[in-house]
């Protein structure tokens, strides 16, 4: 026994002394260099998303550099040699951390009109290509290994143009050597019908390297993929996933468990083609263009009221699926607004923001407008303009609820009292466009953010991430499925969706960070395991721009709590609840969330609280409690609630304590 003691100490010293440190200096280093001295710097987080680093190495970012790209951990540490990412010299201080940034700047401004600019928003990543199968005239690089047969290719096939392939009944199609890398996001396509009845069709990307079939979207399972539901027409199938590993012989499988043919053609597999998200004048967030501007200093203030209560279209029951009166699958959801409040303009295509009820603001797209479509009409069309939108909402839509539009070009020639710079791109001509309403010129003054991490380390374990600054991605550090990982020391700023995501991920600490001005959440853990969270500072989440959905600043959803707890937080200006879930493991272990002050909550919603004791799930009953919870010395401050958007008589006015 002592002799196995010492083999294994010594294992672990010699592991710690070859352990190396590399350094990365954006702008003396060089990516021909070794990187093992701050004099042989590497430049590029391409460099270091390239390596591969042993448990226990550490990598160092350089002090006030800036770093435009994402930072995708390629190796994961031990538990007793993790891998750190920091930060040299050791003095970088709270404002001189290195900076990983999601946004790039753009230049080469002219004026459109007016107070109006415009400028080429190039992005510096081309999209590749992983997979574009026509079917023209073969399905030769397409296999199968099920015993309902082979995949074929049928020259008459039931399609507007052209071959395809049909998959037979009990069989799959098999597309091998397909290349992904990690960390990157992808968009698989592809029509299909079927020839009788409506199967539900498993469609999956999966590894084939030593007999290990795993997925590689997400998730890293044997089992599991998604599935989609096809019938006798045609039917354009779509999802993006995110490689949770890097493949040069991946895999995608579509499988036929039924009787059936299945006919399937056009497929392709295309790296995420990315978009404007988040657009800053020196530094600050500005909106993007809406309708109507905000009525009032408060740009909460913003809501056109709806002019009676929405019903489906052909059915006579209201937009949600909430009482589960009749399946509502497929569904066109439609409401009004009083045409004067909104004038001619076509509001196709626009994304509407919709507050359903006191503690909800729900987002959906116009896919009708009655003043270019006869599909919506309203009852009385000499008042009231009808419009559909995309999905249906969770609630049923009344009268005097409110909602406003964006992201359509004509909005930036809006006027009103209250103007504030906005933003428009065209994704097809890749123009950006925005409203500097003080007529100074915009050259050098503007970042577009499009990347959607920051840090991603997806699947990763053991590691530490230290005293590194992370902006303008949509997700500043992603940790979904990750284990044994540390977050410390860390500003994370100015998030397009969510700070800090922590989704089924395990043994995760973050503690003494600053996360500021995220759109949606600052911290998310769903379905998290032993997560503590330690005397950070969360800020201004939910309160960037116009009020958009957000659960709250923290959010637990059915994650359990480390011994550690949640604990010395300090959270601020919320649109939402300050913190919301989290539950012990069992009556023994449970835990604890402690010693946090929640100051000004609820700024964008009613019916709400600083703290919420339960998980909110969808469904006519609502929530879930959580179980083995201490909640002790926390202080809270007035939720001051919100009055916008809402009837005056709404059911509940105001705010909770601890809900």
């Amino acid at each position: 026994m002592k002799r196995t003691i010492v083999a294994i100490l010594l294992s672990l010293f010699s592991a710690a002394a070859s352990a190396v440190t590399f350094y990365v200096d954006a702008t003396l280093g060089n990516d021909t260099r070794d990187g093992k001295s701050q004099a042989n710097a590497w430049q590029t987080l391409a460099r270091v998303n390239a390596a591969t680093f042993a448990a226990g190495d550490s990598v160092f970012f350089k002090c006030g550099e800036t770093w435009r790209n994402t930072l995708a951990i390629p190796s994961s540490g031990t538990a007793a040699l993790p891998i750190t990412f920091g930060s040299y010299p050791s003095n970088c201080g709270a404002i001189n951390k290195p900076v990983i940034s999601g946004a790039d700047a753009v230049s080469g401004w002219t004026v459109y009109s007016g107070t109006i600019y415009s400028a080429p928003m190039v992005f510096n990543h081309l999209p590749v290509t992983v997979l574009n199968d026509l079917f023209n005239s073969n399905v030769d690089n397409w296999s199968g290994d099920y015993i309902g047969g082979t995949p074929y290719w049928q020259s008459s096939c039931p399609a507007p143009g052209g071959g395809c392939m049909g998959i037979p009944g009990h069989s799959n199609a098999i597309r091998s050597n397909l290349s992904v890398e990690y960390g990157k996001r992808y968009t698989v396509k592809f029509t299909a019908k079927s020839a009788a009845g409506s199967p539900t069709i498993p469609v999956g990307v999966r590894r084939t390297s030593n007999g290990d079939y795993h997925f590689i979207e997400d998730f890293e399972t044997t089992s599991a993929r998604r599935s989609f539901t096809v019938d006798t027409s045609w039917k354009t199938v779509e999802y993006s996933f995110t490689a949770v590993s890097t493949e040069n012989s991946a895999r995608m499988d579509i499988v036929v468990g039924g009787d059936d043919t299945l006919y399937v053609d056009d497929v392709s597999i295309i790296e995420y083609i990315p978009d404007v998200q988040q657009v800053f004048v020196d530094g600050a967030y500005i909106k993007l263009a809406q309708f109507p501007k905000p009525f009032s200093p408060d740009p909460t203030d913003t809501y056109l009221p709806l002019s009676n209560n929405s019903f489906v279209v052909g059915n006579p029951y209201p937009c949600s699926s909430e009482q589960l009166l009749t399946d509502r699958t497929g569904a066109v959801c439609f409401f009004e607004v009083n045409k004067n409040l909104i004038g001619s303009e076509d509001l196709t295509g626009a994304q509407v923001h919709i507050r359903v009820n006191e503690y909800l603001i729900e987002d959906r797209t116009i896919i009708c407008d009655s003043v270019s479509s006869n599909a919506c009409l309203p009852a009385n069309p000499s008042v009231n303009r009808g419009f559909s939108i995309n999905l249906q909402t969770s609630f049923d839509l009344y009268k005097d609820w409110g909602v406003y539009f964006d992201n359509l070009r004509w909005m930036l020639d809006v006027t009103g009292p209250y103007l504030a710079s906005e933003w428009y791109y065209s994704r097809p001509g890749q123009q950006l466009s925005i409203r500097m309403p003080n007529a100074t010129s915009p050259e050098n003054r503007i970042e577009a953010a499009y990347r959607e991490y920051g840090i991603s380390a997806r699947g990763r374990s053991n590691l530490i991430i230290d005293g590194i600054t992370i902006e303008k991605a949509a997700t500043g550090i992603d940790l979904t499925s990750s284990t044994n990982v540390i977050i410390q020391n860390c500003t994370v700023r100015n998030s397009g969706i969510t700070g800090i995501v922590a989704t089924n991920a395990a043994s995760t600490t973050i503690q003494n960070c600053n996360i500021e001005n995220a759109v949606h959440k600052g911290i998310e853990s769903t379905a998290g395991t032993d997560i503590a969270i330690l005397n950070n500072t969360i800020s201004n989440v939910g309160r960037v721009g116009s009020p958009k959905s957000g659960d709250a600043s923290l959010y637990l959803g059915t994650t359990s709590i480390a011994t550690a707890g949640i604990t010395g937080n300090r959270i601020s200006n919320s649109g939402g609840f300050g913190i919301s879930g989290g539950q012990g493991k069992s009556a023994l272990e449970k835990g604890v969330i402690s010693n946090n002050v929640v100051d000004d909550s609820c700024m964008n919603i009613d019916d709400c609280g600083p703290i919420y004791t339960s998980l909110y799930s969808s469904g006519p009953q609502g929530s879930l409690n959580p179980v083995n919870t201490v909640y002790s010395d926390n202080i809270v401050r007035p939720a001051p609630g919100n009055p916008h958007g809402k009837p005056a008589g709404s059911m509940v006015q105001g705010t909770n304590g601890i809900y």
